[in-house]
């Protein structure tokens, strides 16, 4: 079952990282290309979790999974740290910039006393709640809108995060990838 949590946990970083891309291009705020790249890192201590600790990571799952936490959440309580800190570290160890670094960091703690790149880490954790868009009613979108730290910190109108998320429903990957 790695072979499946892996692919997935990769396809939705794909597909956060096309959402990340559309929201800067229509907030016209930062560089897509930039976000693009945040976007793509943002879950990367997932996968890096995953692979170097398969037990703790499916504690995590378990533990997420039955309390409707989370991920970082969980993460949090059991290990102290996140997966946006974990990517944040590679994104240091590959020399990447500081501000990508900070945005992966913070971008599920964007209220965080410490938290930097604030207005970055708002754009990649937005692109990732477009991306997990499925569909729904309106009720739903206006739902989440209001529930959303980041649009909120971003001052992103319900309508143009509806919309966002309409255009997200129709990011697509090759099936087989």
């Amino acid at each position: 079952g790695a072979g499946t949590l892996f692919q997935k946990i990769w396809r939705q970083s794909i597909l956060s990282a096309m959402a990340t891309q559309l929201v800067a291009q229509v907030l016209s705020r930062v560089e897509p290309e930039t976000v693009f790249v945040g976007g793509l890192m943002q879950n990367i201590g997932q996968l890096v979790l995953a692979r170097s600790q398969p037990e703790l990571f499916q504690q995590v799952l378990t533990v997420s999974a039955e309390e409707g936490l989370p991920y970082y959440v969980v993460e949090q309580e059991l290990l102290g740290f996140d997966h946006g800190d974990l990517g944040a570290l590679l994104i240091k160890e590959w020399n990447l910039s500081e501000e990508l670094e900070q945005a992966v960091r913070w971008h599920h703690r964007l209220d965080h006393r410490d938290a930097a790149s604030r207005e970055l880490a708002a754009v990649v954790c937005l692109g990732e709640e477009i991306a997990a868009c499925t569909g729904g009613n309106p009720e739903e979108l206006d739902l989440r809108w209001e529930k959303s730290r980041a649009a909120g910190i971003l001052a992103v109108p319900a309508g143009v995060f509806a919309n966002l998320r309409e255009q997200a429903q129709s990011l697509a990957i090759e099936p087989g990838f």
